[in-house]
């Protein structure tokens, strides 16, 4: 299995603070579980490197508890 697209996935607060991160070399599958400890702003931020190619999809789901 070769290293291809190469996504960074961040958890980032209204601080512009990385709360979480994490890094997948294969087959682009990143799971970040945090749990918010406050209300507030929130956004994911993704990184490419390495990409092949002209551009690259990709597709994120997240998954609220209350």
């Amino acid at each position: 299995n070769t290293n291809q697209d190469d996504l960074d996935l961040h958890l980032i607060d209204s601080n512009n603070q990385v709360l979480a991160s994490t890094t997948a070399l294969v087959n682009n599958v990143s799971v970040i579980e945090y749990t918010i400890t406050q209300s507030g702003y929130y956004h994911f931020r993704i990184n490419s490197l390495n990409v092949i190619g002209d551009r690259i999809n990709y597709y994120y789901s997240w998954n609220l508890k209350t």
